[in-house]
Parts: C-alpha cells; structure tokens; sequence
C-alpha cells in the first residue's frame, strides 16, 4: 500500500519534467 504514494510522487515528478521539456525545444526534440 506504501506504493501508492510513491506512485503519486513519481506522477509528481512526470508532470515537472513534462513542463519543463515543454518549455525546452531543444530537449523535447531530444526526447523524441
């Protein structure tokens, strides 16, 4: 059940990371 958190934590992260490569052309380019 500790999962769970670590789960929405790691959704956390996912989102961070996606804003950030949104605000970088050069590294969303790179991740494609």
């Amino acid at each position: 059940m500790a999962d769970h958190g670590f789960a929405a934590h790691r959704l956390e992260e996912v989102g961070h990371a996606h804003e950030v490569v949104a605000s970088s052309p050069t590294l969303w380019l790179a991740c494609l």
